[in-house]
């Protein structure tokens, strides 16, 4: 009789415990009355600065009920503002179990995920002794990260391109010089005597016998 009434005693115990770990879950209704409540909170909790009271609040709303999506939403956002990366992507994870299809969820976790990478990479490389280890995982990002840009490099110079000037660009033709050939000098005039004078002192015009 004494044991059956201590086992008694004890399923009642873990039955109470069990409803005090495991809240009751709220109807669609109630819960989104309950959100609304929640946001107006959490956002006041934001505006001073309490950012870890708001993510105790949110993650209170999701246990009211497990299957909707949007504390998880709010608390993958809020995690990614705040760059606390990590919990932003378990958040989106949360998110991407209950809707398979949310793009902002996506784009939470790939953005964090990049950003968790690059932190990392920046700490290997002072550790010489790990960054062998962690170059084919390197480049394989990279490679990803090329085909995700659709750039053959993966960070394109962002300085702009300067252009000669015109007078730079357009090609310098040569000058050909042209070879003299040698010449002979030209033969030394020939001065002509003039003729001498008539003796019998007539005029020097041919023609002045005629006159």
């Amino acid at each position: 009789m004494f044991a059956s009434r201590t086992v008694l005693m004890l399923l009642v115990v873990s039955l109470l415990s069990a409803c005090a770990t495991a809240p009751r879950q709220l109807d669609d209704v109630q819960f989104d009355e309950k959100l609304v409540e929640t946001d107006l909170k959490v956002e006041a909790l934001g505006k001073a600065g309490k950012m870890e009271e708001a993510s105790v609040a949110l993650t209170r709303l999701a246990a009211l009920n497990t299957a909707r999506k949007e504390p998880w939403s709010r608390l993958a956002r809020m995690h990614f503002e705040s760059g606390n990366y990590g919990a932003a992507i378990t958040a989106a994870d949360e998110v991407l179990q209950r809707d398979s299809s949310d793009l902002a969820a996506k784009s939470i976790r790939a953005v964090s995920g990049l950003r968790v990478a690059a932190r990392s990479l920046e700490d290997i490389q002072k550790d010489q002794t790990l960054a062998g280890a962690a170059r084919p995982d390197a480049q394989k990002l990279a490679t990803l990260l090329r085909e995700t840009l659709g750039e053959p490099v993966l960070v394109p110079p962002t300085t702009p391109v300067v252009e000669p000037p015109e007078e730079v660009r357009r090609p310098v033709r040569k000058r050909r010089v042209r070879r003299v050939r040698n010449v002979s000098p030209a033969p030394a005039a020939v001065s002509v005597p003039a003729a001498p004078a008539r003796a019998d002192g007539a005029s020097a015009n041919p023609f002045g016998a005629l006159q």
